[in-house]
């Protein structure tokens, strides 16, 4: 995942390939100007070069890919924060996802955004302003639910951001408990396998080998309950495995 804070006209966002909890006072993030990202991009390379220009302080690392995201949404609070919490993939990698959000997260000022590659189309889409006409003014907290990515939280601090996301999981591992008690013995003991290709998420395609035991536990999470995976397209992997972020990524990984 990825964390960002806004400080003056100024956004502090973690780097590309750092883990969360390796953020530092010293290392792992990047300084960015986000008006270079307030705008809609026209493709990746057009995306990548804004990225690079965003940067005010000159280092090694990279802005993490998702900085146009995080720069969309710095109207709706100071702190963005996002995740891919197991339990709550386990219910956005299905095909029931959309009903299951509508009635499981209804307490929480959300949006659901349909599966798209992260990057410039998922910035562009982010940057929607129609996406929140619906939404409560001022709300403590602004959730967004991705198919088959994960989630992202907007509050004005990152201890609310925290918060919230662990409530949404909690929510959802109770929501999984409850499927799972309702299945027929032989489905709920059952230990279910992917097949070679088949993919929930984008980083099971860009990260292989990293993501493995996390795949094999959402897959089963979702079987197990009675649920239907919905994996990735061939275009959707195809795309992923082409964007120069997402090698980067590997690289540095």
């Amino acid at each position: 995942g990825n964390v960002s804070y806004g400080y003056a006209d100024k956004l502090i966002i973690s780097s590309s390939g750092t883990s969360l909890s390796d953020v530092s006072v010293e290392s792992g993030f990047c300084i960015c100007d986000p008006q270079q990202l307030d705008r809609k991009f026209d493709n990746e390379m057009d995306y990548t070069e804004a990225i690079n220009k965003s940067k005010i302080v000159d280092t090694s690392e990279r802005p993490s890919m998702e900085v146009g995201l995080h720069a969309a949404l710095q109207d709706l609070g100071q702190a963005v924060l996002h995740t891919h919490p197991l339990c709550l993939n386990s219910i956005l990698c299905s095909k029931q996802a959309g009903s299951i959000i509508g009635n499981l997260y209804s307490k929480f000022n959300y949006v659901f955004i349909p599966y798209i590659t992260p990057g410039h189309e998922l910035s562009n889409m982010v940057s929607n302003k129609n996406l929140y006409e619906a939404l409560p003014v001022n709300s403590s907290a602004t959730v967004i639910f991705m198919q088959n990515h994960g989630l992202v939280v907007v509050c004005d601090s990152l201890k609310e951001c925290v918060a919230v996301t662990k409530e949404i999981n909690e929510i959802s591992r109770y929501f999984l408990n409850q499927r799972l008690r309702m299945q027929a013995p032989e489905q709920s003991r059952r230990i279910w396998y992917s097949q070679p290709g088949e993919h929930l998420f984008p980083d099971s395609v860009v990260l292989a080998k990293e993501t493995m035991f996390a795949h094999a536990y959402v897959f089963n999470n979702i079987l197990q309950a009675g649920l239907i995976p919905r994996c990735l397209s061939d275009s959707d992997v195809n795309k992923l495995l082409k964007l120069e972020s997402e090698k980067y990524r590997r690289e540095i990984e």
